[in-house]
């Protein structure tokens, strides 16, 4: 016979087990909503980098402030 304190044991194992997926499937959703979305924000306020960008950012014009500024 198994001893009541291993099922619950047991039971918390395997709640534990789908909590964490559940988080990882959210994570991942998250994750590939954001690759969707962020290069479209990037993009929206300024088109591509200026050829002045220091290497490794990407400059873009900020055409309401009148200024410069890089990722």
């Amino acid at each position: 016979m198994i001893h009541v304190n291993v099922v619950r044991y047991l039971a918390i194992q395997l709640l534990i087990v789908q909590l964490e997926e559940d988080v990882m499937i959210r994570f991942l959703v998250i994750l590939v909503a954001l690759s969707v979305f962020a290069p479209t924000l990037a993009n929206a306020h300024g088109g591509g980098c200026r050829k002045s960008s220091p290497p490794g950012q990407c400059c873009h014009m900020d055409n309401r402030a009148g200024s410069v500024h890089c990722h």
